[in-house]
């Protein structure tokens, strides 16, 4: 099962390749997802474990990216699993809060703000809040898949991780036209 890359292995792919690439990467089903397999990869360990990690689902028969982080102090067995606290008080469960948002924006529903999920206005919105992330949790870690690029020492840098961050968000979530697709990835953010 393929789910880890390191950035030297896709500094020199150009942007207009980046999903192509990533289509051979079979993923590691979050609900397999353990802590060993977030320190080790096929029997040798993910050393720095920092990087950027993407988060995908299936759907149909194509990749659907629903969210690019970064770990760049923390490392993947640190940061990972802090996106799955079911708590509305969750302090890093953005990846959770992200999704029920994209249901509420599917479903024609208002968004709901951090500060509102972190300070709910009453008991009912508390629980409801706690009831929506239970249901993504549950949802997510059966039907994900999480994608890693790690840094190894010799090509460490918190703003090479940062900028591959944003330029993964800009390539698979947002699908922005304005970036130069001929350039390699190493050109864009280096």
């Amino acid at each position: 099962m393929k789910y880890l890359v390191n950035y030297e292995d896709i500094n020199n792919w150009n942007l207009s390749e980046i999903p192509e690439k990533l289509k051979k990467f079979d993923g590691l089903k979050l609900s397999e997802c353990t802590i060993s397999k977030l320190v080790f990869y096929n029997g040798n360990p993910i050393q720095t474990g920092n990087g950027v990690y993407i988060f995908y689902r299936i759907n149909g028969n194509k990749k659907e990216y629903t969210y690019v982080g970064m770990c760049s102090s923390h490392s993947f067995v640190g940061r990972i699993p802090a996106h799955f606290n079911i708590k509305h008080s969750g302090w890093f469960n953005s990846y959770l809060r992200n999704l029920v948002n994209k249901e509420r924006r599917d479903n024609e529903e208002p968004k709901i703000k951090v500060k509102d999920f972190q300070n709910p206005e009453s008991e009912d919105k508390k629980e409801e809040y706690n009831k929506l992330l239970e249901e993504q949790a549950k949802i997510s870690l059966e039907n994900h898949k999480l994608i890693l690029i790690n840094f190894k020492q010799s090509n460490y840098s918190k703003d090479i991780i940062r900028n591959l961050e944003k330029l993964l968000n800009k390539v698979l979530i947002k699908n922005d036209n304005i970036i130069d697709n001929k350039k390699t990835v190493s050109e864009y953010i280096e």
